[in-house]
């Protein structure tokens, strides 16, 4: 979308015609034109006004530039995962030739095309993929991904006290836990 400037002044009242390259016609002061495909367009602005000076006033635009807007898209794997393999991959599915930017939702990010990156905290986190193409245009896309919590617990069944450094505590092993107590 493309809003046309207009500075024009005189007495009022004024009547505006706009009329674009694409075949459309405004007789608003300063309309918003979509103009599409991608291409260079026109625009021509007739200002008249029914005061003294009845002449109207002719300015034209020759050179309105419309480039392609890229498309963001990227894969996540796994999708939900627990914080016990809180590894993700990103891959893009938007394309060549263009400037990356993934935004994990915990406060880092990257700037590969293909990227990697580990939680440390469960929780649902927003992925943002930003992408600029050659001509400054841009895409974003999100997705969320699960990182669950998961507690494991293992009790031996049995210890040997003989001090050669295995095995030698009876305690369980605990994972994804801070803290616990064993009484």
């Amino acid at each position: 979308r493309f809003t046309m400037g207009n500075g024009s002044e005189a007495e009022e009242p004024m009547t505006y015609k706009w009329i674009f390259s694409n075949g459309k016609t405004s007789t608003l002061k300063s309309p918003e034109m979509l103009f599409s495909p991608t291409g260079t367009y026109g625009a021509t602005l007739i200002v008249s006004t029914s005061g003294v000076c009845k002449d109207p006033d002719v300015a034209s635009i020759n050179h309105i530039s419309v480039y392609p807007k890229p498309r963001a898209g990227f894969k996540m794997t796994p999708e939900v995962t627990t914080i016990l393999e809180p590894l993700i991959q990103v891959s893009s599915t938007a394309g060549d030739g263009l400037n990356y930017l993934y935004d994990f939702g915990d406060g880092t990010g990257a700037s590969y095309h293909n990227a990697q990156h580990v939680y440390l905290d469960p929780g649902n986190y927003i992925i943002t993929q930003y992408v600029t193409n050659v001509f400054g245009c841009t895409d974003s896309l999100s997705d969320i991904v699960q990182i669950l919590p998961e507690y494991r617990f293992w009790m031996p069944n049995a210890f040997t006290p003989d001090d050669n450094g295995i095995n030698d505590t009876f305690k369980p092993s605990v994972m994804g836990v801070a803290n616990y107590e064993f009484a």
